[in-house]
């Protein structure tokens, strides 16, 4: 027998080493984006308008956004009024932050679609919802995601100077 490595040997070996690099540097990035600070993380304070009983109320939320394992971004929103709790995912559509939402507990599965605020580090996102209200009739409008929390006053004020409307309407 000769001291040198037997050919078959190496070869799996090589094989292995191959199959596993690429794995390797994708753990190696997760790593590194699960260590980065996000400005997305963090509490974030939601407003938008829908019905309740015909009428048209303010939900005010809280939403904590947290990085996830499965998820680049997990997200939970509670409505403050009616008690409501949502988790879900933040999913990066583009420039575009795609948030959609479930819950065991309830029917709807609200989705919420705001810009991506790359590279600076934006207090106001305007954007849009679709679910149902409050009523169980399909809804949407617009919606505010800020970091400091708004007076009733200042959520229309703040609301009707990002979002374009053709009239001077409540946005559901």
């Amino acid at each position: 027998m000769s001291n040198s490595p037997n050919w078959l040997i190496i070869a799996l070996v090589s094989a292995a080493i191959g199959f596993c690099i690429p794995y390797v540097l994708k753990i190696i990035y997760y790593i590194f984006l699960r260590l980065k600070k996000n400005y997305l993380e963090g509490i974030w304070y939601g407003y938008h308008w829908t019905y309740l009983n015909n009428q048209p109320i303010l939900i005010k939320s809280d939403w904590t956004i947290k990085k996830g394992v499965l998820h680049r971004f997990i997200v939970e929103m509670k409505q403050r009024d009616t008690r409501l709790v949502y988790t879900g995912k933040i999913i990066i559509e583009g420039d575009h932050l795609l948030i959609m939402f479930g819950s065991g507990q309830y029917i709807e599965h609200p989705v919420y679609r705001f810009p991506y605020p790359i590279p600076s580090n934006c207090k106001l996102l305007y954007g849009l919802w679709l679910s149902f209200d409050h009523d169980k009739k399909i809804a949407s409008g617009g919606a505010i995601l800020s970091r400091d929390e708004l007076a009733n006053e200042q959520v229309e004020t703040v609301m009707k100077s990002g979002l374009k409307t053709e009239k001077n309407i409540i946005l559901v």
